[in-house]
């Protein structure tokens, strides 16, 4: 695939999303023509979007932040981690 057909897809699929669900079929019927494999294209990245729901809709730090807070009971000073050593406590 070429650089100039994936903008073509990602920009068509971008569009799309920016139309209320009901509408996009027609849109995208309408945007396609006769490409019919813009239109697999177009349609196979929407319906993975629609499987990703809020997938990271919070970043990782926060949720490994979260996660080593929940799990912390007392302090965490001298322990290392991997390379990486908790030397002091800055703040609580």
């Amino acid at each position: 695939m070429t650089p100039e057909r994936w903008r073509q897809i990602e920009d068509l699929c971008h569009e799309t999303l920016t139309r209320p669900r009901d509408e996009r079929a027609a849109f995208l019927a309408a945007s396609c023509k006769d490409d019919s494999a813009l239109l697999r294209e177009v349609e196979s990245l929407l319906a993975q979007e629609a499987k990703a729901g809020g997938f990271m809709s919070v970043p990782a730090a926060a949720v490994a932040i979260s996660t080593f807070l929940q799990h912390t009971s007392g302090t965490r000073v001298g322990e290392r981690f991997g390379v990486y050593a908790i030397r002091s406590l800055l703040a609580a």
